[in-house]
């Protein structure tokens, strides 16, 4: 259940961030937020520079997995 209110709260922020007219303040909160909640550093990157929508965006910033040596 952790993980469905993670992805929630993910999936808000990020429409959030593409959808809405924002000030550039409650962008650069909504971005800091989104990050913090991310475990892919490079979420930001996936929802904004690239062609996939914001939900799949999420899903591959849920799945990212650290390289481990």
């Amino acid at each position: 259940m952790q993980d469905q209110t993670l992805r929630d709260q993910m999936l808000a922020l990020a429409v959030a961030l593409t959808e809405q007219y924002l000030s550039d303040a409650d962008v650069d909160a909504f971005a800091v937020k989104l990050q913090r909640l991310s475990p892919d550093p490079d979420i930001l990157h996936h929802l904004f520079h690239s062609d996939m929508g914001v939900e799949a965006a999420v899903d591959m910033a849920l799945a990212y997995q650290p390289i481990r040596l």
